[in-house]
């Protein structure tokens, strides 16, 4: 077992965040939380209460409006945490920094213009795996972003999900978010 541990090289990922990773880092990142439930039974409160106006007062009311409010709360149109993640992008040029994560079986390495750090695995507590980017949680509600183009190829990709599950044990496991809706 120690043999296979140490034939394991590093696996690197060299990227620069893009808005487009941020954005889908949040969206799975509300799919994980108990909000989303919520947001849901609100827009079908929503479109009760509309059926409801319609069926009393009739089609000339303000009960009709309620209906492509509800498929508006149900995409989650009125978010103000994607207006959020734009700004913090905008305001903050660390984002747009050329970041090296070199991970191994002992820790991690990040580089950037303005850090060079080490950061051992128990810093993490578990990861989200989205369709394009990793989410590594150092916390609740805060996460580390890897988006996956950063990764070499597919076998680096395949390479750092095992090394995921070696280091995080279950906490990997967490699994792909759904689907993401711009």
């Amino acid at each position: 077992m120690g043999e296979k541990m140490s034939e394991s090289k590093p696996v690197q990922a060299r990227f620069r965040v893009e808005l487009r990773d941020m954005l889908q880092a949040e969206r799975a990142h509300y799919r994980q939380s108990k909000f989303v439930f919520a947001d849901r039974a609100f827009a079908i409160a929503a479109f009760l209460y509309g059926l409801f106006v319609v069926a009393s007062i009739g089609f000339y009311s303000w009960g009709l409006l309620m209906f492509p409010l509800s498929v508006l709360l149900w995409i989650d149109f009125f978010s103000l945490r994607q207006l959020r993640v734009r700004f913090m992008y905008a305001r903050n040029p660390k984002h747009r920094q050329e970041c090296t994560m070199t991970f191994s079986e002992e820790d991690i390495r990040v580089q950037s213009e303005t850090i060079d750090s080490i950061v051992r695995w128990s810093y993490f507590e578990r990861v989200i795996e989205a369709e394009e980017v990793f989410l590594l949680y150092y916390g609740k509600g805060m996460y580390t972003l890897l988006p996956k183009r950063g990764l070499q190829s597919t076998y680096d990709l395949g390479q750092f999900r095992g090394l995921l599950t070696r280091r995080l044990g279950s906490a990997a496991s967490v699994g792909v978010a759904g689907p993401t809706a711009a």
